[in-house]
């Protein structure tokens, strides 16, 4: 539901620099062997659960031998308000030494479009790794949780604010998030804040047809293992055009 409701939230979705960078949630994944139920919409509410019985296809004959995700998710829409609040959990069958094997996800948000502007805010906290094993593998673990000690009790809370504004006949896409990790490395260096920050345009040429640019900058942050002890920075700069068949 991470994915499913918080991505309605995202401004700009710019290839690894989007929303999911630093809410890892409500980055691209897929679970194997999910089945999602939504209900009806109900004064503007929806409520969405789902489960995975078997989220990587390990296929082992015991359901408890897998690993195995719970989510669930609640959305308001009216008009130009939307919000959200997500819950997701992974749930291990081989969890790593010194953690609980419970890696987990929890965001709220909303967006308001002013007409002039929409304006968009969410939060998140993540705890002992990645929900959607969607992150890096610093320390081979070999599941993609994420760094050894943020698997092992470590915890992330990230902020985003993003804005989108009409200019001329196209529109500035702006989007800031930040991640707070509360752990220590091996060295005893505090893990820094990371950063990633955007800024795109789009101009549409037909319904279907829209050319982008974008240039992006994240600070203490890769694109493959996200937190890094190095305090790395990462620059991205892109252009192209979609099409939707």
């Amino acid at each position: 539901m991470g994915q499913v409701y918080g991505n309605a939230l995202e401004i700009a979705s710019w290839k690894e620099m989007g929303m999911g960078a630093t809410f890892k949630a409500s980055d691209n994944y897929q679970f194997d062997n999910l089945v999602n139920y939504f209900s009806p919409v109900w004064r503007g509410f929806q409520a969405g659960v789902g489960y995975a019985f078997d989220a990587d296809g390990r296929d082992r004959f015991r359901t408890a031998a897998n690993n195995r995700a719970i989510s669930a998710g609640l959305k308001y829409e009216d008009g130009p308000l939307l919000a959200v609040a997500t819950w997701d959990q992974l749930r291990l069958a081989d969890a790593p030494a010194g953690s609980n094997g419970r890696p987990q996800a929890v965001q709220l948000g909303a967006s308001y479009d002013f007409e002039v502007l929409k304006l968009s805010l969410a939060w998140s906290r993540q705890r002992n790794g990645y929900a959607g094993m969607d992150g890096g593998d610093p320390d081979g673990l070999g599941q993609n949780l994420g760094p050894a000690a943020f698997v092992r009790g470590g915890t992330v809370d990230a902020w985003l604010v993003g804005a989108s504004v009409p200019a001329g006949p196209g529109t500035v896409l702006l989007q800031w998030s930040l991640a707070h990790p509360d752990w220590r490395w091996d060295n005893g260096a505090a893990a820094r804040n990371a950063q990633v920050m955007t800024l795109g345009y789009t101009y549409g040429l037909s319904p279907r047809t829209t050319l982008y640019a974008f240039a992006g900058y994240a600070s203490n942050y890769t694109l493959d293992d996200q937190f890094d002890p190095a305090h790395s920075h990462t620059t991205r700069v892109g252009t192209g055009i979609s099409h939707r068949f």
